[in-house]
C-alpha cells in the first residue's frame, strides 16, 4: 500500500536527518548507542504487555496451545488478537516466512509510530541530541519485528556475536516456559534489566 510506504519513507528520512546534523561524532554515536539500548528495552515492555495469558479466555489459550491460526477465530477486540498471536509464537507457530517481506510487516509499526515521529521531530527539531536519540527509538522500533525474526536464525553470525544483534541463543531463553525471561527483542541489551523488573 503506497500510504505504508509514505509513513515509512518518512520515519526513515528523519533518521537520517537527525544523523547527519552534528558536529561531535562520539557524543552522536554514544547518543545512537543509547536510543538502541531504549528500543530495545520498549521492544520487551510491548512484548511483556502482549505475553500476558490474563489477556486471553481459557478457550482462546487452548486454541493457541494447537496452533489455531488467527484467521479462523473471532476475536472480541483487536488488542486480544494481538496478543493470541504473540502467545502462538511461543507454540511453534511462525509465519514470518512468510510475513517478512509484506507491506504490512513494516506498514503496522510505521502506522504506530509515524505520530509520534512527526510530534517528537517538531517538539525538538532544536534539540538535536535529544533529537537523534528518539529517531533512534522509533526508526529501530519499526523493524523489530525483523530483529525478532532475525532472532530465530543463526543468519547474520557476526552481527549475533559481538551483539549488534540479539542472538538465537540468548531469544530461546524466553521461548523456555513459562515465558517470562528476555522479552527485548532488538539486541537483548535491556534484557538484564527487565529481567530484573519483572521480578517485582
Amino acid at each position: 500500500m503506497m500510504i505504508n510506504k509514505f509513513l515509512y519513507t518518512t520515519i526513515l528520512l528523519f533518521f537520517i536527518n537527525s544523523l547527519i546534523n552534528y558536529n561531535n561524532i562520539l557524543l552522536s554515536f554514544l547518543t545512537f548507542l543509547l536510543g538502541l539500548f531504549f528500543a530495545d528495552l520498549l521492544s520487551g515492555i510491548v512484548h511483556t504487555i502482549f505475553d500476558n495469558e490474563k489477556f486471553l479466555t481459557k478457550e482462546l489459550i487452548t486454541y493457541n496451545k494447537n496452533l489455531i491460526h488467527p484467521d479462523n477465530i473471532k476475536f472480541s477486540n483487536i488488542f486480544q488478537k494481538i496478543c493470541y498471536k504473540f502467545q502462538m509464537h511461543h507454540y511453534g507457530y511462525n509465519d514470518y516466512e512468510s510475513e517478512i517481506f509484506s507491506d504490512e510487516f513494516l506498514g503496522l509499526p510505521s502506522k504506530v509510530l509515524f505520530i509520534p515521529c512527526i510530534f517528537f521531530n517538531l517538539l525538538f527539531i532544536k534539540v538535536p541530541y535529544l533529537n537523534l536519540f528518539l529517531n533512534t527509538i522509533i526508526f529501530i522500533s519499526v523493524h523489530n519485528q525483523i530483529f525478532h525474526y532475525i532472532a530465530h536464525t543463526n543468519k547474520f553470525k557476526i552481527f549475533q556475536k559481538y551483539k549488534i544483534i540479539i542472538s538465537n541463543k540468548d531469544h530461546m531463553i524466553h521461548h523456555i516456559a513459562p515465558h517470562k525471561k528476555n522479552y527485548c527483542i532488538i539486541n537483548g541489551w535491556a534484557n538484564n534489566f527487565l529481567n530484573y523488573l519483572i521480578k517485582f
